[in-house]
């Protein structure tokens, strides 16, 4: 598949002064198949060492770790001299090894001429309890998260069909109506495959036709197993008191989007939880890659950080597709656009925040006295621009006037299954369009 992580690693590759690049993730997002399919392309050789198979070679960083001490040490491993113009040096699952990660510090002051990729599906877990110095300001950081519906398009062999929804975004102009409808069906579709490279795989392997069509057993099959093994990772890299506490948060997702505000309730985790209690459950989620947070913005006040509500916040889940698996939803209740439950909305509002960042550093949400909610907030240039998320047919925007006219913002923006246009401040977006936003 190709991905946007492709044109990263050539630019991280050609920068002048290039640092040892930290590829993180939640597991399964494809950091390990980019990586290697970069080197495939640009390099003769391929040094590739995985902490998580073989524990063994953390002992290659037990004792001194200078770069030269590195580099000897990892060239014995692998038989063969290492030829930094020809030769990428890959660490894979870094966070169980956290000499090698301190290691990347050396390795960018003494020998920046050689090429260095670490990944690590928990590395914002392990980072936060490391006993080592972490190598601040010598790595290069790039989160991958699953595929954006642009990259979903283009490994659906649609990208004439993106191409045509970028050009329409810049114009404002709304596409033909077949086209419209064609591209609202690859929509519908993702929002219930997701964007996970195995459940893509797998739904590609199973395709029935050309079209957003197809058999959704093994995709469904794909979407259980990464579940599971994002359980097995709360259990394996957390105490036992810990991961029961942070598989409880887990469970509670559903909850939480089954009732009309999505704000995070810990109650619903169950009686008698807490902030203190499960604070740090959900802090493990989020530095898993599992969870986003979008807090809420008490005023769209620069900085925006400086004016959000820590205590109030929503929880989206990293994966539209994993979401409505967890949701229990079947494809009829996602593919078929009549139907406007509150399955279709959750799912609809996960996919636009996991969207939005993709191209945004952060994400907000506005409340007024339980009267009226803005779904997200987001700085782009240096304005604060409201948005409102509608998944069925109706577009009536109640809280998003009542933000207007108490904020008078330059540009709003409504995203439903409508065509492109525009009515006054109001910019109508199609919900195909998200990955079109940018924070520049």
């Amino acid at each position: 598949m190709e991905r946007k992580i492709d044109g990263f690693l050539e630019s991280w590759y050609t920068r002048r002064e290039r640092l040892p690049l930290l590829l993180f993730g939640a597991r399964q997002t494809g950091k390990t198949y980019a990586v290697k399919k970069f080197a495939s392309k640009r390099f003769t050789n391929l040094v590739y060492l995985n902490f998580e198979e073989n524990s063994a070679l953390c002992s290659l960083f037990d004792e001194k770790i200078d770069a030269a001490t590195v580099i000897r040490n990892i060239e014995l491993y692998a038989s063969k001299q290492i030829d930094p113009a020809h030769t990428l040096i890959f660490l894979d699952e870094i966070q169980l090894c956290e000499r090698a990660l301190t290691a990347l510090k050396y390795l960018a002051e003494e020998a920046a001429e050689y090429p260095v990729i670490a990944s690590g599906s928990l590395l914002g877990v392990m980072i936060n309890r490391t006993r080592h110095s972490f190598p601040v300001g010598k790595v290069t950081f790039k989160k991958l998260q699953p595929l954006d519906f642009e990259e979903f398009l283009w490994a659906m062999d649609q990208r004439m069909l993106s191409e045509a929804i970028l050009e329409a975004y810049s114009k404002l102009e709304p596409l033909p109506e077949p086209i419209h409808c064609n591209a609202l069906e690859w929509m519908d579709l993702y929002l219930y495959l997701g964007g996970m490279p195995a459940v893509l795989n797998a739904f590609l392997s199973d395709r029935q036709s050309d079209g957003p069509n197809g058999n959704f057993e093994l995709a469904d099959e794909k979407k259980t197993d990464l579940l599971t093994a994002y359980l097995a990772d709360m259990s394996k890299y957390a105490s036992s008191t810990e991961s029961n506490r942070i598989m409880a948060a887990f469970n509670s997702i559903p909850a939480q989007f089954a009732k009309e505000n999505h704000k995070f309730q810990y109650r619903l985790i169950q009686k008698g939880a807490s902030s203190t209690l499960f604070g740090p459950s959900l802090e493990w989620l989020e530095n898993a890659g599992l969870i986003n947070r979008c807090y809420r913005l008490n005023q769209p006040v620069f900085p925006l950080s400086g004016n959000q509500d820590i205590g109030a916040f929503k929880v989206y889940l990293h994966d539209t597709g994993l979401l409505a698996r967890l949701l229990g939803a079947s494809p009829g209740e996602i593919l078929l656009p009549k139907l406007d439950g509150n399955t279709r909305g959750a799912v609809t509002e996960n996919y636009v925040a996991a969207a939005l960042l993709k191209n945004f550093e952060d994400i907000y949400y506005w409340e007024y006295k339980s009267q009226a909610e803005v779904d997200f907030i987001v700085q782009m240039k240096n304005s604060a621009v409201p948005i409102e998320v509608k998944s069925g047919g109706s577009v009536k925007s109640k809280s998003l006037r009542s933000y207007c006219n108490r904020f008078s913002p330059e540009t709003a923006i409504r995203f439903s299954r409508r065509h492109f246009g525009k009515t006054n401040h109001i910019v109508s977006l199609p919900l195909y369009a998200v990955f079109c936003l940018s924070s520049r």
